[in-house]
């Protein structure tokens, strides 16, 4: 599976006018599926703690290119103590800064645009020496993202044409340079790079200017090392090649380049104080340089190289077996502070990083392609005839399907297919295959035969119900009296209960007050299910346990849409301006309860529980195209007002069976029920009766003229929640509408390639058809199989309809043209 890749470019400085900063995020090597500008403020404080960590606790730790920590406390010098702090304060200063009000919405969309499962590659573009210095692997994202890791890179580049060369070797070609060994051991070095699998190395130990030069121009190197000493003179990199000699990048400046067009891919420079030469360096357009950021420590640079060549040797990809190497460097930062923050990536954008597998293969492809190449100089008239023919039929079947697939999308962008679609989206709901009810939840039901039997109970209590047929709230102090004594983990009362419950109902009273139960309200929306009016909440209930039960109808009256968040108006009568739905407060107190909440965080367009994203619909989702007055008033008019998710039904054939464990009002008073019904589940508490029901896509078969109760359809949405939450199911998901043009694209093209390639037009006649008719049907059931079973298996909601009109209109049309003209394209 592709990686993904972030960009951030970053334009300004730290100490007084701050950063501009532009997001790229998409898939390695495609085009960037989002870009965003935000800002960074300037941080005199950070630019100032940043230079006195380094040159004033850091560097004085030790002699001027190696540490030794042995001899701090000695020579009191600063100590190591001091040094750990100044980086604990450094960090916390970074992680502020980047907390900034400004750059915080870049952040939100990396989370949400980002898995933790794919790796991501973070490239931060600046020429900022201060920027480079940062320890922009401690920042939150990276740290929690465990397939992320940071490269520099330039903000100008350009790509390098690469010359390839007879090499006659199959093996990883290294260019080992053991520079200046005073007071380091290059040995250890030497001993790691010969144990490297598959791999040819070449060692110049304290070599000559003009040794290593000549290596540069004579021979092919897939990876450059250099162990000894080095550092940065203002923005001159030198190496310290042997005890008399030194050389500047700028007189390797033919070498390298020559290096580069012969196909090197990385450079090692196990050395200190390496951004000045990588700055240089990355002049030359070498793909990929590893430097230290500061002074390493012998032992630092030793134990890196060893984690770095294991991991990535082994099949661990460029950039993980740098992340992994760093982690491991943490555990040396008690006797060498800031180990992990030395190693840094510094990349040529141009270039996707090779993998050592990479690396071989690209030996033995230079070594192929050295090989002798003829070519037939002699092509038949027939043979010419043919390649044309090829081409015109190509040709056409582009331009047909182009033409066709833009008619199609253009009309899914009006909403002309929005009826279509939502019928086969119902269909594949329905195809899904029944599962166990959710042993969570436990609906009890109130049903007209159990108000009857009320009626006789407590007369005076129940007048109210004699005419509007609704439950008392002595049957309630009742019925929450025999639930609590079986502990449920949380309540929720699915009736409507505006005003102040009386106190000679202390159960009911004292449950709704300051118990487990979530009570709703409903506001006055058109675009909602229709009660008419808004609902008040109860008056004892707080208004952090009060849930909204407004339904999203689609334009036939179906429910296929969640509502998770909605903000009002007014604060009444829910209470709160912002609020979050019924369902979601149940799902959230329930794992709350449970211990498993780690995380519930509301942003502008999605809802984050735990590691889940319920991100928000919006207008052109799946088959959701519709522009008429009713979907504007659904979508757009809410868009920035309330976060609403696909519903992802359990499939059911029987309500009553196979959505949750269900008992009737009756049984409950009656004293049947038991703990293994109630005890740490979700009660959901509400009407089953004629005039509380809704449409939903799974209804099928026999129950296909039948309707959900309202109860019913709030158990599917806490079922649905939770499983996803817990990773048992997941959220319906679509395409761009770019994929989803490409997806109707292929289908097109198909259908004119099918109509082609089949000759049937040389003959003309009716079995020819039915043979052109048959092949375009199992072309179709193909396509309907392949987006069943993403369904099914994924939940993924990919085009079917248009790209079944794509079919068959291109083929049709490819089909009608070749009968006009008779002529094989």
């Amino acid at each position: 599976m592709m990686g993904k890749l972030v960009v951030l470019t970053l334009e300004g400085n730290l100490e007084e006018q701050g950063f501009r900063v532009h997001l790229e995020i998409g898939v390695e090597g495609m085009r960037p599926d989002l870009e965003m500008t935000k800002e960074l403020p300037a941080n005199p404080e950070l630019a100032t703690h940043l230079e006195e960590h380094w040159l004033e606790k850091y560097r004085p730790l030790g002699a001027p290119y190696r540490i030794k920590p042995t001899e701090i406390i000695n020579e009191g010098a600063i100590n190591l103590r001091e040094c750990q702090e100044s980086a604990k304060q450094l960090e916390a200063e970074f992680k502020d800064w980047l907390e900034a009000e400004s750059f915080r919405e870049i952040d939100r969309e990396l989370r949400s645009e980002l898995s933790r499962e794919e790796e991501i590659r973070v490239l931060i573009r600046t020429e900022d020496r201060q920027l480079q210095k940062l320890p922009w692997h401690l920042w939150d994202f990276v740290k929690s993202y465990g397939k992320a890791e940071v490269g520099l890179s330039p903000p100008e580049y350009r790509r390098t044409d690469r010359f390839q060369q007879i090499t006659g070797k199959l093996r990883i070609r290294i260019l080992a340079i053991l520079g200046h060994q005073e007071g380091i051991d290059t040995q250890k070095d030497r001993q790691l790079l010969k144990k490297l699998p598959n791999a040819e190395v070449t060692f110049l130990v304290e070599p000559s200017y003009l040794e290593i030069n000549d290596r540069l121009w004579e021979q092919d190197w897939d990876i450059i090392f250099f162990a000894g000493h080095s550092l940065t003179e203002g923005d001159e990199g030198r190496i310290y090649i042997n005890p008399d000699e030194f050389i500047t990048t700028d007189e390797l400046w033919i070498g390298l380049k020559k290096a580069v067009e012969r196909g090197l891919q990385l450079a090692i420079f196990n050395s200190c104080d390496g951004l000045g030469l990588a700055q240089r360096i990355g002049d030359r357009q070498i793909p990929l340089t590893i430097v230290m950021r500061e002074l390493v420590p012998d032992r630092v640079a030793q134990e890196f190289l060893k984690y770095f060549l294991t991991a990535f040797a082994s099949g661990e990809s460029f950039y993980l077996a740098v992340r992994s190497a760093r982690d491991r460097l943490r555990a040396l930062e008690r006797e060498f502070p800031c180990a992990s923050w030395l190693p840094v990536i510094c990349q040529n954008p141009a270039t996707l990083p090779p993998t050592w597998e990479d690396l071989s293969s690209i030996s033995e492809e230079n070594s192929l392609l050295s090989l002798p190449h003829r070519k037939h100089t002699v092509t038949k008239k027939n043979d010419r005839r043919k390649n044309r023919s090829r081409w015109r039929k190509l040709r056409v079947a582009i331009i047909a399907s182009l033409i066709i697939t833009s008619l199609i999308m253009w009309g899914r962008w009006q909403g002309k297919l929005q009826t279509l679609e939502l019928i086969a989206y119902d269909h594949l709901m329905q195809q899904r295959p029944i599962k166990r009810p959710d042993d969570r939840i436990l609906v009890v039901r109130i049903t007209p035969k159990d108000l009857e039997q009320l009626k006789t109970v407590e007369e005076s209590q129940s007048q109210s119900e004699k005419k509007d047929g609704r439950i008392s709230s002595y049957a309630l102090d009742r019925l929450f009296a025999k639930l609590q004594k079986h502990q449920p983990r949380v309540i929720g009362l699915s009736i409507f209960r505006p005003g102040s419950v009386e106190t000679n109902y202390p159960t009911f009273k004292t449950s709704l007050n300051d118990g487990n139960v979530i009570a709703i309200c409903h506001l006055k929306s058109p675009e909602f299910a229709d009660i008419q009016g808004s609902v008040d909440a109860p008056d004892d209930a707080p208004k952090e346990r009060i849930g909204l039960v407004d339904y999203l109808l689609d334009q036939d009256g179906v429910i296929r849409r969640q509502l998770l968040w909605l903000k009002a108006e007014d604060r009444f009568p829910c209470k709160s301006k912002e609020i979050q739905s019924f369902s979601l407060k149940l799902a959230v107190s329930y794992l709350e309860k449970k211990g498993e909440l780690e995380q519930f965080q509301i942003y502008d367009n999605f809802i984050k529980i735990n590691n889940k994203v319920f991100k928000s619909l919006n207008l052109q989702t799946g088959g959701y195209h519709r522009t008429d007055s009713y979907e504007k008033e659904t979508f757009q008019s809410y868009e920035n007002k309330s976060i609403h998710v696909m519903l992802n039904y359990r499939p059911f054939q029987d309500y009553k069976k196979d959505i949750a464990s269900v008992v009737t009002l009756t049984y409950v008073l009656s004293d049947q029920l038991t703990d293994d019904l109630v005890k740490d589940k979700i009660v959901i508490i509400g009407y089953d009766r004629e005039t509380d029901r809704y449409k939903v896509p799974q209804m099928k078969g026999s129950l296909a003229n039948e309707q959900l109760p309202g109860i019913f359809v709030d158990a599917q949405m806490v079922s649905h929640i939770l499983s996803v939450v817990e990773g048992k199911q997941n959220l319906i998901w679509t395409w761009s509408w770019w994929e989803d043009t490409l997806w109707v694209w292929i289908w097109s093209i198909t259908g004119a390639t099918l109509t082609m390639r089949l000759k049937w037009y040389k003959l003309l006649n009716f079995h020819s058809l039915v043979f052109l008719v048959f092949v375009n049907g199992v072309a179709m059931s193909i396509l309907y199989l392949l987006c069943r079973l993403v369904f099914l298996l994924k939940e993924g909601w990919i085009p079917l309809v248009p790209s079944i009109l794509a079919l068959l209109i291109t083929g049709s049309s490819i089909a009608l043209l070749m009968i006009l003209q008779r002529q094989e394209y």
